[in-house]
């Protein structure tokens, strides 16, 4: 039996993929600790894994997330006040290796003090030297911009000096810029396919391709299932973080309310959903859903391109609109475009209309649901999180 330790960052896309393979881990009879702020103990012990709170708080909210620069600058900063106090609990636990989300430096840092593996856990699309010249340069620019150059020339030169200051002090630093959000380890799990992974054949075998991370959930007795039958199912969510957005939900309602579409609006906790306006009968508003099970009966998956939810409708084979609202989601937008699996919408076109053009579009033409079987194929030939577990052991044998 090996230690292991487990760093993450507060946010339920990257932590999600990791608990079945941390589970798995469990299984097999390696020890594992998992790292994260006090919020997500519940989740992380209700999956049955050990928790260790950071002895330092965060509030990831409070940066500006649209802007690539400034949240890496946020999140580096708040890793050095991070370290000094993290580093005396984990040398206290002398791990043989450790598994670090990619948007944690921390992680990394910690097993080059130690001198022990370090295994990246990546749940999003890689955008990294080795592929970066595949990636559509005005993804990027578009990215940096958001804020303002001034705003992001600021933060990258906050980012150095933290740089510099880690490597005074402890002898490591931060990633060349390009590769902070990939920050590859001795080893890198990444949650999709190569072929969904744009330039995926240009990354070296130290990358492997393990597929979503999909595990069985609780059944949700109380949702009604029942609502699908009848007609096309159209299911709409921006998933969890950046989801306050009634003006867009009254879209969708306009769009495919009292048609023969039947509609489910996954709208998360903050909404007013009586700013929603009347509800028509093929409309089903709820705070939350099964979404896997929602996926299994869905035709047409409205989604903001969240990694996570890209991959559990490629992994059942449903067809996309992608309306990005941050970050890597623009990247996965036009990912499922360039594939066929769906189309990346505009912003600037929002409108019931425009919404109702392209689903029925994307439902009136095979293309794209046999585009995102194709993926669907792929996906799950990667293997999951049972084949992340035989990947980390494995590489940690070898070692």
């Amino acid at each position: 039996m090996s230690k292991a330790l487990f760093f993450n960052i507060p946010a339920t896309g990257h932590v999600n993929p990791s608990l079945p393979l941390v589970k798995e881990l469990l299984t097999r009879g390696e020890d594992v600790c998992y790292f994260n702020v006090e919020a997500f103990r519940r989740k992380i012990e209700g999956a049955g894994i050990p928790f260790v709170p950071y002895p330092v708080d965060v509030d990831f909210s409070s940066h500006d997330g649209g802007n690539p620069i400034m949240a890496m600058t946020h999140i580096a900063a708040y890793g050095e006040r991070l370290l000094p106090p993290l580093l005396e609990i984990v040398r206290a636990e002398q791990p043989d290796y450790v598994i670090y989300d990619s948007m944690t430096p921390w992680g990394k840092q910690v097993g080059k003090i130690l001198g022990v593996p370090a295994i990246c856990s990546c749940t999003i699309l890689l955008v990294h030297s080795q592929n970066s010249n595949v990636i559509p340069r005005q993804l990027l620019t578009k990215q940096m911009s958001m804020a303002g150059i001034d705003k992001s020339l600021i933060a990258l030169w906050r980012y150095a000096q933290i740089h510099l200051r880690l490597r005074r002090g402890y002898g490591v630093g931060l990633p060349f810029f390009p590769n902070f959000f990939a920050n590859p380890g001795d080893m890198t799990l990444v949650y999709t396919s190569r072929l969904f992974q744009p330039g995926g054949d240009l990354l070296d075998d130290t990358f492997r391709f393990v597929g979503p991370s999909i595990a069985l959930r609780p059944h949700d007795d109380e949702f009604p299932f029942a609502h699908l039958n009848g007609g096309p199912v159209i299911y709409v969510s921006l998933g969890t973080i950046f989801n306050n957005r009634p003006d867009f939900f009254r879209q969708c309602i306009a769009a495919f309310g009292g048609a023969d579409y039947r509609v489910v609006l996954s709208v998360g906790e903050t909404l007013d959903i009586d700013a929603l306006g009347a509800i028509p009968e093929n409309v089903l508003v709820r705070r939350f859903v099964p979404q896997l099970e929602v996926l299994e009966r869905t035709d047409l998956f409205l989604t903001h391109g969240g990694m996570n939810s890209t991959s559990e409708s490629l992994w059942h084979g449903v067809p996309m609109l992608v309306f990005p609202q941050i970050g890597d989601q623009f990247f996965v937008a036009h990912r499922v475009g360039e594939l066929g699996a769906g189309i990346a919408l505009d912003a600037d076109l929002i409108s019931a209309d425009y919404l109702r053009a392209q689903a029925e579009r994307v439902l009136g033409d095979a293309s794209y649901r046999e585009s995102a079987a194709r993926l669907q194929g792929s996906l799950r030939a990667a293997g999951g999180y049972v084949t992340a577990a035989d990947e980390v052991l494995r590489f940690v044998g070898q070692r």
